[in-house]
Order: C-alpha cells, then structure tokens, then sequence
C-alpha cells in the first residue's frame, strides 16, 4: 500500500515514538515497581470494603486493577504534554502541521507504553494466582482496546500541548484534570460498586468510557450496560469534542503564542 509523503512521515514519527517509549530504562524500572504494588494495595482495599457485594471475585479485582493502571498511567504525562509544546515555534516554518506532528507522536508514545505495562500483566496475573485461561483472555481483550483508546488518550494529551503554548500555567492543571479521570473513571474501584445516584451519574461522564468500560469488558467479556454500539456512539462524540477543542487551542495558540515569551 502506498502512503502520501505526509501520511508516511506521520506513521515513521508514531514508529519512532513507540519505540522511544521502550527506551526509558529509569521509568520503566520505577513503572514496573509501582505497578504491582499498585495491584495488590487497591485489590486489598477494595476487597475490605467492596468484597461483601460479591459482584467481583478478588482475582477478578486484581485483573480490573491491572487493566486501569495501564490505562491511567500513561493517561496525560506530563513529560509528553510538555515535550509536544516545546518545539511550537519552530514548527510554524515548516510545512508539516504541527498538531498532526505531536498527534502521532503522542500516540505512538501512548501505544508503546501501554504495551510494555500489558507485556508486565500476564505474569503479574499468574503470580497472583489467577488461572492462565483466565488472564489470557483478559491480556487479549485489552490488546483488542488499545489501539482505539490510544486515540483518545493522544487528544486529550495533544489539548494539554496546545493550552500550554497558550497559557503557560496549564501544565498545573495536568495533574488535578488527570486526578479527576481517576477518581470518575472506575480506576480505584469499579462504578459498578458504587451506590446510586452516583453510579448512574459517573456512567455517564467520559471518564468511565475511557477506563471503567473497557476494564469492565476484559473481565467480563461485556460492557456494563452497555452495548458495542452504545458505547461506539459515546466515544465518536467525545471524539468530535476533543477535535474541535484542540482546532480552537491550536488557532488561539498560533494568534497568542508569544504572549509569555514563547
């Protein structure tokens, strides 16, 4: 198959990025640490307070643990958010669009480390017990959502980029938005423990399409009330959201990007 020059630069920097994201040995000793510790503190936690509704089993939680702290973190580093904004700029005199630029650098950063904290999850899971069948499938459901939440994890990212050409405080605001995402989106434990109304209330909130659903659906093998085309429906509007945020961002950054020195 034949790329334009443009589509193949973009598919070599998301290439380029992927790889880069195996290559930071001092983060991934210190991820690789965290991550189990992460698993079996929440599952306990969860299975002191939560384990009585007996909508989970605890290795189940420990599944549902693993799968949410792949996807949450990598969700907005701040490292990438502030490596995409850096070259604004000198981006400006050359041809290639800088946001398709960090878009698929971005996403390639985001794709690479999601799998290497997946390649971590199988034996994770074997370690602590569960059945191989079992983790398998839950290794080969989350392999199946990767790609598309890669999509949404590199806008939400690539928005951050743009607000911070613009306003040069926004890197402030990256952890508290992030720390929102986890506590709305099912990381700690899942909605589907959670009293009404405000089980019904966070269903319907973005975060729980990112993280609860997907990590619901490695697990159980079904969305939480919720069907493919349900949730497909959900995601292509929060889609054309975040497209039309990060256009505004973009023409506001490229009017005001100087404004603090940039």
């Amino acid at each position: 198959m034949i790329f334009s020059p443009s589509i193949n630069f973009h598919l070599k920097n998301a290439l380029f990025s992927f790889k880069e994201s195996w290559t930071n040995l001092a983060n991934s000793i210190v991820g690789f640490m965290l991550f189990p510790v992460f698993m079996f503190v929440l599952s306990k936690m969860w299975q002191k307070f939560n384990g009585y509704m007996g909508n989970y089993t605890y290795k189940e939680m420990l599944a549902y643990i693993g799968v949410t702290e792949i996807l949450f973190m990598t969700f907005l580093r701040t490292g990438n958010v502030q490596a995409a904004s850096s070259d604004f700029s000198i981006s400006l005199a050359r041809p290639r669009s800088w946001l398709a630029t960090q878009y698929s650098a971005l996403y390639g950063k985001t794709l690479g480390s999601r799998l290497v904290l997946t390649t971590l999850l199988l034996p994770l899971l074997i370690l602590f017990g569960l059945e191989f069948h079992f983790s398998l499938n839950v290794i080969f459901r989350l392999l199946l959502f990767l790609i598309p939440l890669g999509i949404f994890q590199a806008l939400y990212s690539l928005i951050f980029s743009c607000a911070h050409v613009r306003f040069e405080v926004t890197n402030y605001l990256t952890l508290p938005f992030g720390k929102l995402f986890l506590i709305f989106g099912g990381v700690f434990a899942p909605i589907s423990d959670f009293s009404e109304p405000a089980r019904n209330l966070l269903l319907k909130l973005p975060p729980s399409d990112l993280f609860f659903q997907p990590a619901y659906y490695t697990i159980k093998g079904t969305f939480y009330h919720l069907t493919f085309a349900q949730w497909a429906s959900r995601l292509t509007i929060q889609l054309i959201i975040l497209l039309i945020i990060n256009i505004w961002f973009f023409k506001s950054s490229r009017r005001h990007h100087q404004s603090f020195g940039g």
